[in-house]
Formats: C-alpha cells, sequence, structure tokens
C-alpha cells in the first residue's frame, strides 16, 4: 500500500469514528439561546428598540444581544452605518443620532409611549412590538454610554433616536443664448422628459441633509454626467423679495439650528443650466484660458478681479463672451504679447486681435483694461489698437462696456504709430458699424518714443 493510500484511508476512518462518537454521544449541532446563554455564562442583556420613523431591523423593530459581564455593549446602529450592514436599514430623509434609555415602570419594564387609551402601557417579551399600532418606545433624554463595560445580570432597554433630515429642494433654472429654444431635458422625476423654455424653473429633485457627518458637498460635476448636452452652471439662492439671483457658496451645507417653533425649513437651490457646451470662467485662471483660446463660448459665472495680472493679447476672436442674464465685469485685466517680446515686421496687436463675423460678446463689462505693447518699427496706424486690429461685419455686441489704457513703447523711430491722431487707436477700422454697439466709457493712449518722449491721447466721443 502507497503512503498516500494509507493517509487517505486513515483520514477516512477518523471521519467515521467522529461521527459515530457524535451519533451515539448524542452531539447536537445548534443550541437554544437559553442553552447558549448557560454554556457561554451570558447573564447580562441588551433589548434594542427603534421607533418606526426612522428605520427598522430586518423588518423587525427590536433586538435582543446577550452578553457575558463585563463585555463592551454593541452599538449596533453605530457599527451599521459604518459598516453599511443590512442589520439597520436607515429609511430615506432620515439620520439616526443615538441609543438612548427608555423609560421603565417600577418593575422595571420598559413602557410604551402610546398604550391602548393615553397610558403609558409597560412592554413585555411576550408581546409583538407593533409599531402600526401607535406604539412607540417611551425614549428617555439620557444617552447610553458604549464605552463602559456591562454589569452581571443587568438587562438594559435602549431606543434608538432618529431626527428628520432637512430637504433640499432643487430647481433647474434653465437660461439659453440667442433665439434658440432650450429643448427638451431628462432629470429626476421618473425619467420624463421635459421640455422647457428660456428663463423657466423646473422641480429637479431633491436631497437630503444628515444631522450627523460632514454635510452635503457641491455636486455639480455628478449632475454635469446626468444633463448631456448641457451645461451646469453653478447652485443659485433666490432672495424672494427682490427675485435676484447669487451664486451660492454655503458648501457644504450643515445640518441647521431649528427655527424659533423648532421647525427645520426646507432649503431651496437652483441650478442654472445652459443649453450647449460653454467654459465657465470664474477665476483669473480661466480668463487667461479664455485669451488663450478665442473661438469657444466662454459664460462668465461672476465679477472677477484680475488685480493686475497678465494675460497673452488674441491674436483673434471668432467665438461668444456671455455674462449670462445679469451680466458680469471682468476688471484690472493687463494683456501683452507672450513674455512682453517687442512686436516686428509691421504685425498686429490689440486686446482681441481681429474679431471676426461670427464674434459675440454680449452682457459683459471690461474695466480698466490694460494693454501693453512694445514695437520695434515699420507699424502704421492700424497695426496697434487697444480693443481690435479689426472688426468684420457680423460681429455682434450686446450691452458691451470697456475702459482702460493702451501703451505702446517705440524702440525706432521708423514706426508710423507715433502719427496717430484722433481715435484711430482704440481700434483699426473706426468707421465699422459694430462700434456703435460698444460703449467706451473711459480710454487712454500713451505712446513712448525711444528717446522717453511721451505723447497722450485720451478718448473724446468716439460715436
Amino acid at each position: 500500500m502507497t503512503k498516500k493510500l494509507k493517509i487517505l484511508l486513515i483520514s477516512v476512518l477518523f471521519l467515521l469514528s467522529t461521527v459515530c462518537v457524535c451519533t451515539f454521544a448524542g452531539c447536537k449541532v445548534k443550541y437554544t439561546v437559553d442553552e447558549l446563554k448557560e454554556k457561554y455564562k451570558l447573564t447580562s442583556q441588551i433589548t434594542y428598540f427603534l421607533n418606526s420613523d426612522g428605520g427598522s431591523f430586518n423588518g423587525r423593530y427590536v433586538k435582543n444581544l446577550y452578553y457575558k459581564s463585563g463585555d463592551m455593549p454593541m452599538d449596533i446602529g453605530n457599527s451599521a452605518l459604518i459598516s453599511g450592514s443590512s442589520e439597520m436599514t436607515i429609511k430615506k430623509g432620515n439620520s439616526f443620532t443615538g441609543w438612548y434609555y427608555v423609560e421603565t415602570d417600577r418593575d422595571g419594564n420598559p413602557l410604551y409611549a402610546y398604550g391602548e387609551g393615553e397610558e403609558k402601557k409597560a412592554y413585555s417579551e411576550d408581546d409583538e412590538y407593533d409599531v402600526t399600532k401607535g406604539m412607540a418606545m417611551a425614549m428617555t433624554e439620557k444617552e447610553f454610554d458604549f464605552s463602559k463595560p456591562i454589569e452581571e445580570g443587568e438587562h438594559i432597554y435602549l431606543c434608538g433616536d432618529f431626527v428628520g433630515d432637512v430637504k433640499v429642494e432643487l430647481h433647474l433654472l434653465c437660461e439659453t443664448f440667442g433665439d434658440e429654444d432650450f429643448g427638451e431635458i431628462v432629470y429626476d422625476n421618473n425619467g420624463e422628459d421635459v421640455t422647457v423654455k428660456d428663463g423657466e424653473e423646473i422641480a429637479y429633485g431633491s436631497l437630503y441633509i444628515p444631522k450627523v457627518g460632514s454635510g452635503i458637498e457641491n455636486y455639480s460635476d455628478r449632475l454635469q454626467m446626468k444633463l448631456s448636452g448641457y451645461t451646469v452652471v453653478d447652485f443659485f439662492e433666490k432672495d424672494e423679495s427682490t427675485g435676484k439671483f447669487t451664486a451660492f457658496t454655503g458648501w457644504p451645507i450643515k445640518y441647521p439650528a431649528p427655527d424659533a417653533d423648532g421647525n427645520y425649513p426646507n432649503k431651496v437651490l437652483y441650478l442654472k443650466v445652459l443649453k450647449g457646451q460653454w467654459q465657465l470662467v470664474s477665476s483669473v485662471d480661466d480668463v487667461s484660458m479664455m485669451f488663450g483660446g478665442g473661438s469657444d463660448k466662454y459664460y462668465i459665472k461672476q465679477d472677477i478681479d484680475c488685480a493686475g495680472d497678465f494675460v497673452q493679447k488674441m491674436s483673434s476672436f471668432s467665438g461668444v463672451i456671455y455674462g449670462g442674464t445679469e451680466g458680469h465685469t471682468i476688471k484690472n485685466l493687463v494683456v501683452q504679447t507672450n513674455g512682453n517680446t517687442a512686436l516686428r515686421n509691421m504685425t498686429s496687436a490689440a486686446v482681441f486681435g481681429k474679431i471676426t463675423q461670427s464674434a459675440v460678446i454680449e452682457n459683459v463689462t471690461f474695466e480698466n483694461v490694460t494693454a501693453n505693447f512694445t514695437v520695434l518699427g515699420g507699424h502704421d496706424p492700424d497695426n496697434i489698437n487697444f480693443i481690435a486690429t479689426e472688426i468684420e461685419d457680423g460681429a455682434t455686441f450686446k450691452n458691451v462696456t470697456i475702459s482702460g489704457s493702451l501703451n505702446v513703447k517705440l524702440l525706432s523711430e521708423t514706426s508710423g504709430i507715433a502719427q496717430i491722431t484722433e481715435n484711430r487707436w482704440l481700434y483699426g477700422n473706426k468707421d465699422n458699424d459694430a462700434l456703435n454697439q460698444i460703449t467706451v466709457t473711459e480710454a487712454t493712449c500713451t505712446i513712448t518714443a525711444s528717446n522717453g518722449t511721451k505723447t497722450e491721447y485720451s478718448f473724446n466721443n468716439l460715436n
């Protein structure tokens, strides 16, 4: 007989002998609760109740756990919340806050808050805990301390406390650019297709703010994924007295304090949505990105103070800059060539370069814009300008205001820019009809010759 076969035979004989011993000795595989309590000396007990307003234990509302003297009691609610166990199911719109002692009678029996009639009723383990009959537990305000070991023979009655979460109502604030329809949008109301119009508000869904935890973080990115074909701009609050919307900045949203009547009012946020794909501009870096592109659709979310930061001049602009229905301001921007290099060989330069026929700028103010250009030579007055070197017919400006200064430094005396007159420096083809669509509140031009001599111009009634 081989060694492997011997080992196999011995294993089989051992298994058969074990089965026989257990059979003749009356081995038990299952134990009753009382037998387990006796076997492991489980002399203490905690009965966990859960009133019907916040959750359930696997469809039941009471659970008993048994302990040895000196054991640390289990915070089953806390452990379930952390581990994601199915031991406790929290109803949507509620937060579990902790375990509290249940009120007891003189004999130590826990009491229902409501029994038959108006009087409290004692609970016994023979009862069926039926919250549908209004039998919520009479919970005290004393919270149970799970950090202390349980004592010999204790039977503790606890009830889980729930508080209703504050509801955040979301409304879509729909906005279109131009005359196009907003179109159809799918939102979280049973997947319903909803056709909405420009400026219309529609209910979108809701969130709940838990009393415990860090609150609700900004989740614009998650919503952007759902709203394909549209751009999520931002969350807004509405002043009901004026109807004005302002950007919401209170992230994360925390559980609030109750009002004077002890109520927690719902919070309403408006989610502005634009049709199409837009680049959102809300910082100096975004402004730099916009000047580095020039062909996309840019939505100015808020007023931006560039505080003298430099951006590179545009060579041309053929996109859309839109300040929203309320309009926004970009101020204290400095525009120059990359690295402030000198312009050579009749190179054109202006803040927006050449504005093409497809360009649209609407509801934007450019305040105190400074354009700095250094010129070698060979330039005429149409090459170096403040706003644009050329504006093609078809370009559209609506509610656009610009103020600021053009500073030109000449490195030689061969440049025709030194002989500039009137307002030609503002932009090249000053007779273009689009000029009447731009409001220039104040503008200056300073030309510094190579010998340091300065010639200054100021805007005087461009129209």
